[in-house]
Parts: C-alpha cells; structure tokens; sequence
C-alpha cells in the first residue's frame, strides 16, 4: 500500500513538474511597458512539450501589427513554422525567433523580414511577462498608480486610445477642465467615452474652421500630421464600418509626407521600398470634398482574391467612373504585377460619407 501511494505521489509530482515545464512559455508578454510611442502583446497559450500557439500584436504610435501562429519549441528557443498538418517541421522562410530566459521572465523575439506587417508594426523586442491588461498609447502616462475608471477604459481600447491621440493632437487646447469631468462621468462606459471624444473632435473643428463639420474636408486636413489615414479613429471608424473585411487594414497609404504625394491635391500614393515586398503594399488613396477612392494590391489578404489589385469606390459608381489618377494608378500597378484587367476587383463603400 505505502508503495502505491508512493508511486501516485511521484506520478503526480512528474506530471505537476511537466506540465510546469511545458507552460513555462504561456501567459501574456508585453514589450515596451514603459513608452507611449510603441509596444507590443506577445499571447502563448495551448502549449505541448513541443508546440505552442502564439499571437502578436504590437505597434508604433498607432500603427498595427498582427501576426499568429505556431512556435516549435526546442527547450528555452521557439520558432515560428505557419501549420504543424500542412508543413510538418518546414519552417516558413519568413521566420520569427522566441527566446525565452525563464529566470528574469522575459522572451526576446526577432524576425528575420519585412512580410510579418510590412511597416505597420515592431515585432523584435523585449517582452516582459505581465499579469496587467495591455495598454495602448495615450496622451496620458497609462502606467500611473492612480488612473481614474475612464482612464483605465481609455489605455485598454484601441479605438478610443486612438481617439484621444488625435484629439490632443488636433484640439488640444479643447481638452478644459469641464471637458475632463466629463469623461471622468462616463467612467468604465466605452460608447459613452467614444460618443465624447468623436463630438469633441467635431466641435472643436467647427469651432477652429468657424463651419459645420465636413468628414471629407476633416480627413483632408490630417494629411501633414499622420502617417497612416487609420491612425486617424474618425477615418478607421469609417473604414471599420464601410469597408468589408478582411479588406480594412489591407492596404497603407501614408498621409505625413509629401515625397510622394501625386500631381493632384486630392491624391496620395506610396510604394514600400521594403526587399522582398516588390508591389504587395503599395496603393493609391483620391479623396475629395465628396468621395473617396482606393486602389491598392496586398499580401495581408490570406484569401484568393489577394492577387488582384482591389479598387474601393463610392457605392453605385463604376471602374470607368474612376478618377483619372486612380485609373492610371490601377492599370500601371496591373500591368507591374502582372495582373489581367479581369483581375481588377470592385468593392464599394457601404456609405459615402
């Protein structure tokens, strides 16, 4: 009998030790706890002794980076391979390296190319092991001991993160103390937080433009003070409703510089001159005081059709309606990427403004 309740004993105490080492890799990791400008979440979870599942999301100010997958593990190393039943131990030529050191709790990741994310977000850092929920760049300092219930909500969301950026950054001078007891009432209420900081937004402009608010000619005006038009939380709302997935996010056009800003005052292009990348995020973007357009070709479509260039346009509208610099744009970048005018996709807005 001892013997038996001697080997249960062991049996549990191995099985305890290796499920112990077997997760010593799960849990939530973040890199950059300590700037606004950038961070990332690094989420192990479902490991073996040999494989687990991993997601990443990082960024830089606010532009996003979202990769997942499996990671084989080798003791304190891991790399990503993208299907154990599709590849087996083939690991994708675009690898991502984890190295875990279980003594100061921290993974270091690296990735050996521009495909995860393009220029959208930092995969390669430091990521420390935090109970904490991840918390998103603000105007304010998120890892002060005394945030208020607004507060919290605000570090913890993307959307309204981002919208309290472009409210300092715009109308700052908006924010008066009456504005802040304001959002301190909507305390832990996320559409009572967006609907104050979306009406902020726009009465400040109608206040500084001394007009109605126009959605166009807001968005118009951001081109000198952001580098992607979904940095913007009026612009990515739009986008996010108007836009059907997975095509929001598909496509980067940079709006805080002019080298290549095209011929007309309405239209903005860019190509990444990343190696490896060729023409896979480049786009065209035309807005003006009544519509917008977008043509663009990319890689983060993980669906057939990410071969053809795409074209948004205003709903009801046709490619022969399209302007002349998104129509020039659309059959150049065809013709670059080798794609058949029957390739070129029309998708529309849901609404126009």
């Amino acid at each position: 009998m001892f013997y038996k309740v001697m080997c249960y004993v062991l049996i549990n105490v191995l099985w305890i030790s290796f499920a112990f080492a077997s997760s010593l890799w799960e849990g939530k990791w973040e890199m950059g706890r300590y700037t606004s400008a950038g961070g990332g979440l690094l989420d192990i979870h479902d490991c073996t002794s040999e494989n687990c599942l991993f997601r990443i999301t990082s960024m830089h100010g606010a532009h996003t980076c979202d990769v997942s997958g499996v990671m084989k593990i080798d003791k304190n190393y891991a790399r990503f391979y993208n299907s154990a039943d599709k590849y087996g131990d083939e690991f994708s030529a675009e690898e991502i390296l984890f190295e875990l050191n279980p003594t100061k709790k921290i993974i270091d990741v690296q990735h050996k190319s521009g495909q995860f994310c393009g220029m959208r977000g930092y995969i390669d850092g430091i990521y420390e092991y935090e109970s904490l929920p991840y918390r998103y760049p603000t105007s304010f300092d998120c890892w002060r001991d005394n945030l208020n219930q607004a507060e919290i909500a605000i570090c913890a969301s993307h959307k309204l993160s981002q919208a309290d950026m472009e409210l300092d950054a715009n109308y700052k001078s908006y924010k008066t103390p009456e504005w802040f007891d304001n959002r301190n009432k909507c305390q832990k209420d996320e559409k009572c937080l967006w609907e104050l900081y979306t009406k902020s937004i726009k009465d400040a402009f109608e206040l500084d433009s001394n007009s109605s608010f126009d959605f166009w000619i807001y968005v118009r005006g951001q081109k000198q003070k952001w580098y992607y038009p979904t940095d913007l939380a009026l612009l990515r709302d739009y986008f996010e409703e108007n836009m059907a997935e997975p095509y929001f996010s598909a496509w980067t056009v940079t709006l805080g510089d002019d080298s290549y800003t095209a011929s007309c005052e309405n239209c903005l292009a860019k190509s990444y001159g990343i190696a490896g990348l060729y023409t896979i995020y480049e786009s065209a973007w035309y807005i003006d005081e009544e519509e917008m357009w977008i043509s663009f070709i990319s890689a983060n479509l993980d669906i057939p059709e990410d071969k053809k260039v795409i074209v948004f346009a205003p709903f009801g509208k046709t490619l022969n309606d399209m302007p002349v610099f998104v129509k020039e744009y659309t059959e150049d970048l065809a013709k670059r990427c080798q794609v058949s005018s029957d390739d070129i996709k029309l998708m529309f807005f849901k609404t126009s403004k």
